[in-house]
């Protein structure tokens, strides 16, 4: 076993001297001391070659070790970390160049906790920050820029601090709840949203990066979340409970629970709270990996039929060591629990509190890391040209972005009965008000007076950014149709949307100057579905219809005048949203002035 580097005590004591020298100072509503950067041995140069190389890194106490994947997991370097209270979470961003790592206490009666900052450059302690409040796992966005912080599962608080990632100041937080338990945390790869875990909640808790405010629950699930991962389109989530063996996946758009999964063959002694602590979904979304503390296992399951069909236990894997006993060293909650993680390019399984390295080809285990064997925080750091490229978090995500066949055109059907509609015959006035179907135009179109009716026509003026008009009831199948002009195509667009649910999930068909598109945004990631070239004239007026049946979206536009193209000019297939409103959504620039002359939503 590789022993750990001591902090040396004249660096401690350096580190104490500035520590009662340092002045502390007041962000937000909370205290948090600054230290001097520390400095570190052993120091990891990574060899500058074109060639990506991948490194996995580990964080027992008091320490961090480096192994090479492409050589046989060999130890490379290992560095001593002023981590000795508990290392309890850590995140990487290639976009800065830092490596973050949560220590010490987990609130209550565990204590505060601490922040690092390391500079994967300079192998150097930037700065270490002392906190009032407790710390945990936690996420950070993909620029590097702010990390979600939770305070602990000891602190009931249902706190999740938001940390400037520059210097560690404390920016906000999140609230998730009374009672809840502050534990796991992890940010979508678009950047959108951050996942809340909650160690004593039913429910995976979803908020928005942008307000940071909740804006999903998914659940109920069994009681305690404790790890979990999502694919890469936020449309599954993988869950493990307390005292359950086994797993349960989650429709991320409806909250519900498709599946819950239990191990098949192997019984729960009841040795461990979290029988199955550790779950991994590979990078390509085929399978999940499952730890089963109890009998010192990894579960492999088939998941690549989800949601349609439930996940399939197709391998047993005996772990080489035991899963018994404490970690070592360690300064509180020891306890071998476990932990899984895939390599970015899905190679390896890492378990942590096992040691265990498992080839993904062969489902066997290669080599047993000593460190690895006694931690549960670690994830992969790669490297090219001498720089870090590219990282994994703890949490095993899948990586896959979206893909589908495009339908083969087909005519346009009989429009339905009449979901909505406006003539815009009425008198000027700020809003759009009432449409001559008596139904009222709610959103933007309702609050915003950059909307307007203007000689028997709506318009938006003088607005800069996004705008939503909605209109009528929700429906599932549907179809828009409308006329309106921009001012100038100047990266404006206008369209039509179906299925609209709030302002981060809806599907869209709009025309920008340059093509016709099908697009969807779903929890706030944008994603195209289609798009066919169309050049279009500011100031020239155009129709057109946008229709939505089951999982097939059809979208066509002409000159309002012109004859109606008999074939469908793009069409896609998607199913993340079932049901929504119909409406307008215009981007515009300052300056550009958006005309609407009808618009009629039927059922389809």
């Amino acid at each position: 076993m590789f022993a750990l580097n001591k902090f040396k005590k004249p660096y401690l004591a350096l580190f104490l001297l500035f520590l009662v020298l340092t002045p502390v100072f007041l962000v937000t509503k909370y205290v948090a001391s600054a230290r001097t950067p520390v400095g570190t041995d052993h120091i990891l140069s990574a060899e500058a070659s074109p060639a990506t190389q991948h490194y996995e890194y580990v964080f027992p106490d008091g320490g961090m070790y480096i192994y090479d994947m492409d050589k046989g997991q060999r130890l490379v370097k290992n560095v001593s970390l002023p981590t000795t209270r508990g290392v309890r979470g850590v995140v990487a961003s290639p976009a800065t160049r830092m490596l973050y790592v949560s220590y010490g206490g987990d609130g209550g009666v565990n204590g505060n906790g601490s922040l690092l900052e390391y500079n994967l450059l300079t192998n150097t302690v930037v700065w270490a920050r002392d906190y009032p409040f407790g710390i945990d796992s936690m996420g950070i966005t993909p620029d590097g820029t702010k990390i979600y912080m939770p305070d602990g599962t000891a602190q009931y608080d249902g706190l999740w601090h938001i940390l400037n990632a520059n210097d560690g100041s404390v920016r906000g937080s999140i609230y998730a709840g009374a009672g809840i338990s502050p534990h796991n945390t992890l940010v979508s790869l678009s950047g959108a949203h951050v996942y809340l875990g909650g160690l004593n909640s039913t429910y995976l808790l979803v908020a928005d990066i942008a307000t940071n405010q909740i804006i999903k629950k998914i659940g109920p699930l069994k009681a305690g979340v404790r790890p979990f991962t999502i694919n890469g389109t936020e449309t599954l989530a993988f869950t493990t409970a307390t005292g359950f063996l086994g797993f349960q996946v989650s429709d991320i758009f409806s909250g519900k629970v498709l599946y819950t999964v239990p191990i098949q063959g192997f019984r729960d002694s009841g040795s461990s709270d979290a029988p199955s602590h550790g779950i991994s979904l590979s990078p390509d979304e085929k399978e999940v990996y499952v730890i089963d503390t109890p009998n010192s296992y990894v579960h492999v399951f088939d998941v690549s039929g989800l949601p349609g069909v439930a996940p399939k236990q197709v391998a047993d894997i005996r772990l080489t060591m035991p899963m018994t006993g404490i970690q070592l060293p360690c300064a509180y909650s020891c306890q071998r629990e476990g932990w899984v993680q895939h390599s970015r390019d899905g190679r390896f399984v890492y378990v942590g509190d096992a040691g265990d390295v498992i080839d993904t080809a062969t489902r066997k285990s290669v080599i047993n890391l000593p460190t690895l064997y006694n931690s549960r925080e670690h994830l992969e750091i790669d490297w090219a040209n001498g720089l870090p490229v590219a990282t994994t978090t703890r949490y095993g995500m899948g990586y896959v972005t979206r893909t589908g066949p495009t339908p083969t055109p087909i005519p346009s059907p009989t429009p339905g009965s009449i979901v909505s509609q406006d003539t815009f015959q009425r008198v000027n006035q700020t809003y759009w008000g009432t449409a001559s179907d008596g139904h009222a135009w709610i959103e933007d179109a309702g609050n915003q007076s950059i909307f307007s009716i203007s000689n028997n026509t709506g318009q938006v003026s003088g607005g800069n950014g996004a705008y939503d008009a909605i209109l009528g009831p929700s429906t599932s199948n549907a179809e828009v149709l409308f006329s309106g002009s921009l001012g100038k195509f100047n990266i404006s667009n206008i369209g039509a949307v179906l299925r609209w649910n709030d302002t981060i999930n809806w599907y869209k068909a709009y025309i920008d100057g340059v093509n016709l598109v099908i697009q969807e945004k779903v929890h706030g990631s944008y994603a195209t579905l289609g798009s066919t070239p169309f050049a279009a004239q500011g100031g020239t007026l155009y129709t057109l219809r946008f229709r939505v049946v089951g999982s097939t979206l059809l979208a066509k536009v002409w000159r309002t005048g012109t004859t109606e193209p008999s074939n469908w000019m793009v069409t896609a297939t998607n199913s993340d949203l079932q049901s929504g409103y119909c409406g307008v959504r215009l981007q515009v620039q300052t300056g550009i002035t958006a005309s609407v002359t009808s618009f009629l939503a039927t059922t389809a």
